[in-house]
């Protein structure tokens, strides 16, 4: 898995709560073996790889291959301007991801990719943590688009 613990553990947890947790009325009255699957997906001996599959099957999407497909971005489609910003060290979504699309992000015009060297998954502080610095990357994009 590229995310790591605890973050991972968190993703685990809020995939069970949105998918399993908040739909199961929903999914129990859909059939049993949606019941029950939902149930398995909420063990906390699930972890998250377990769980992520079990929430793809609860989709309806059909093999892996389907989901994964919903899943990914379509960068080329992409008609109006869009500011992608991502941290080099963001445990969440993992600069690997960046690189992986790094050819599709430079081939669209709609697309600015703001690389920042730190700043996690949250807010992006500046040096002395007092306000936000995506604040104004998004004002001066916004301005310039």
């Amino acid at each position: 898995s590229r995310i790591s613990a605890p973050y991972s553990w968190v993703m685990n947890w809020s995939v069970k709560y949105q998918y399993g947790f908040r739909h199961y009325s929903t999914l129990r009255e859909k059939s049993p073996s949606s019941c029950e699957l939902a149930r398995s997906m909420l063990s906390p001996k699930a972890g998250l790889k377990e769980t992520y599959r079990k929430a793809q099957r609860l989709s309806g999407a059909g093999p892996s291959s389907a989901w994964i497909q919903i899943q990914q971005p379509k960068l080329e489609n992409i008609q109006v301007p869009a500011l992608l910003i991502n941290s080099r060290d963001d445990p969440i979504c993992v600069w690997a991801n960046v690189e992986a699309n790094a050819a599709a992000i430079a081939a669209n015009p709609n697309l600015a990719l703001a690389e920042l060297q730190r700043g996690s998954h949250g807010c992006k502080f500046g040096f002395w943590g007092y306000s936000c610095i995506a604040d104004s990357i998004i004002g001066d994009f916004v301005m310039s688009a």
